[in-house]
């Protein structure tokens, strides 16, 4: 199956319609449109956004927004899940500054 972006586009290029003229009909910001032709998602300011967008040009180009909005959610359901996880917690967890792991260690051999 073709991925999402892949429909979209095929299906503007089959109404003869330019980014620009895309961008008249929807008010979605031509990189945002180009970003969901080439299928990069991450460009898109956020999940919320995204959904509206798709809706948005499916109904611009003639497709049926629910449909192509569920091929969507298909797609990208576990891309979604993980995108509430903040950046910094995908990362490697930041290290404990020495000092404070030796004034740890200084109040455990106090207390123990």
């Amino acid at each position: 199956m073709k991925p999402v972006g892949t429909i979209l586009k095929n299906a503007r290029m089959q109404e003869g319609l330019s980014l620009e003229e895309l961008h008249a009909m929807t008010k979605i910001r031509i990189k945002y449109l180009d970003a969901i032709e080439q299928n990069e998602w991450g460009l898109l300011p956020g999940s919320t956004y995204a959904h509206g967008f798709i809706k948005r040009y499916a109904e611009a180009v003639g497709l049926d927004p629910e449909k192509v909005h569920a091929l969507f959610r298909r797609e990208f359901a576990l891309k979604e899940t993980q995108s509430i996880i903040p950046d910094g917690m995908l990362n490697e967890p930041l290290k404990t500054p020495s000092l404070v792991l030796t004034i740890q260690r200084i109040l455990a051999k106090l207390f123990s």
